[in-house]
């Protein structure tokens, strides 16, 4: 991942990226080196065509290192990547120029484990992890897709990331079961394609 660049990206669907930007128009001020900005994707096609763009500007980092997607999250999804996408989710990121080794960081609240109530048994980030499986032949990337524990605020790539075990909005609490409050790494949990 040494020679991997990584990108941050953030939905334009119900979610304001300039939430995100300082006055410069930069994510939590200025992007770190080795850093590279998609804003304002609206679909996973999107997300991936500008991606590869990104990739594209920096011809001594070829490969995507990191991506972390910023994005409304429950578990069960992240915006588009859901139960019935998350195979066509994991086949368009498949198509992306990953380094041998790299990390998916799903930016977006509880997305790291599951709701024992909700549709699914798993957390939208192992689903995606087992959907981009590991492959000699196919696909010889390890990826490691990070879930939130929690409500989520902050980004990974600022390193101000913390999760809490309730959200309010509108003067209504809402709880995630089996939310944390934590920070900083504390706030993933790794999933794993191999």
């Amino acid at each position: 991942m040494a020679n991997g660049k990584s990108v941050i990206a953030t939905c334009a669907k119900g979610w304001d990226p300039n939430a995100l930007t300082d006055e410069d128009g930069d994510v939590d001020g200025a992007l770190p080196a080795n850093w590279g900005r998609v804003t304002d994707y609206d679909s996973l096609a999107d997300l991936v065509k500008l991606t590869q763009q990104e990739l594209q500007l920096d011809p001594k980092k070829p490969c995507l290192g990191l991506l972390e997607i910023v994005a409304h999250g429950c578990p069960s999804s992240v915006d588009d990547i859901f139960g019935p996408t998350i195979a066509k989710a994991a086949t368009a990121l498949m198509t992306l120029n990953w380094c041998d080794a790299a990390d998916i960081y799903l930016s977006g609240c509880n997305t790291g484990h599951a709701d024992p109530k909700g549709p699914e048994p798993r957390p939208v980030a192992e689903l995606l992890a087992k959907a981009m499986a590991f492959n000699l032949t196919t696909f010889p990337h390890k990826i490691t897709v990070y879930g939130s524990v929690g409500y989520m605020s902050g980004t990974h790539m600022a390193g101000d990331e913390e999760t809490s075990t309730t959200y309010s909005h509108d003067g209504i609490d809402y709880e995630s079961p089996g939310a944390k409050k934590e920070s900083g790494n504390g706030c993933w949990n790794p999933f794993h394609n191999w």
